[in-house]
């Protein structure tokens, strides 16, 4: 070292200049930075390259680690070459930056244990923010929409769907929003020439605050569940038109076995007396 500045001593707290080792780097350096790779970025400097690097530094007097950006670049001063380096302390700006990160990083792992969720349930969810347009979707709701997730994120049902199956699916959704409750909502799918019943259970998103952000939807196909009601429906017709007839059929020789049971008793009422 041949000169330092008073900034410099400040901002590492260095109360005692000699007591520094020969390297300044290691008495400075907090743990986990690498020598070699410091000492690679001295052998360019001195080949005449300027280098830019963050460095994880520690205070002299006091245990505590802050990061810095180190500029350093080869000069002639006093007709020796040395090499000049300018610190600037960037702690604020690299904390927000890792915190940012992290908080990104974990965003990201939720999402995915989210997506991974959803994917795993066997119908086709939903969600889309409070003007209709999709956020995201489950694969079971790509294969009903014989679209993929980049192709319907962002879009309207109107943009995507026909125009009975996107009223289908933008059907109440309003009074979702209005609301704030969840509501159901029936109808019949067309997918190609196959059309299927589905019962869609809408409900509201809403965020950490508990201010709503969007509509959340899940699919229900109910086709098989719809048919046997249907049968049961008829089934039943039958049996209500089958007793109805069998009423009207015993009704008639019913009157004819009264009548003569009645003319019996008479009769035998007259002979006793």
């Amino acid at each position: 070292i041949l000169d330092i500045n008073r900034t410099m001593l400040e901002m590492f707290a260095i109360e005692d200049l000699e007591s520094l080792d020969v390297s300044l780097l290691r008495d400075l350096s907090a743990s986990g930075n690498s020598f070699k790779g410091f000492r690679e970025l001295l052998m360019k400097v001195a080949a005449g390259e300027e280098v830019n690097f963050e460095w994880h530094a520690k205070k002299q007097s006091r245990a505590e680690q802050f990061w810095v950006q180190v500029n350093m670049r080869k000069v002639t001063w006093q007709e020796e070459e040395i090499i000049f380096t300018t610190i600037r302390d960037i702690n604020d700006q690299k904390t927000a930056e890792i915190e940012r990160d992290y908080v990104k990083h974990s965003l990201a792992k939720s999402e995915a244990y989210l997506q991974a969720i959803l994917d795993n349930v066997s119908k086709p969810i939903f969600c889309k923010d409070v003007n209709g347009r999709y956020l995201t979707v489950n694969r079971h709701f790509e294969v009903m929409a014989r679209s993929t997730l980049v192709e319907i994120e962002g879009k309207s049902d109107r943009e995507i769907f026909s125009e009975n199956n996107a009223e289908l699916l933008a059907d109440k959704d309003l009074a979702v929003i209005e609301q704030a409750k969840p509501i159901e909502v029936e109808g019949v799918f067309t997918n190609g020439e196959e059309e299927r019943s589905f019962l869609i259970s809408k409900y509201p998103l809403c965020d950490e605050r508990g201010e709503l952000f969007g509509i959340g939807g899940i699919c229900t196909d109910i086709t098989s569940l719809k048919a046997a009601y249907n049968e049961l429906e008829k089934a039943n017709a039958v049996k209500t038109a089958f007793l109805a007839n069998m009423s009207h059929e015993l009704r008639t020789p019913m009157h004819s076995i009264l009548s003569f049971a009645r003319l019996a008793v008479k009769r035998v009422g007259a002979s006793s007396s």
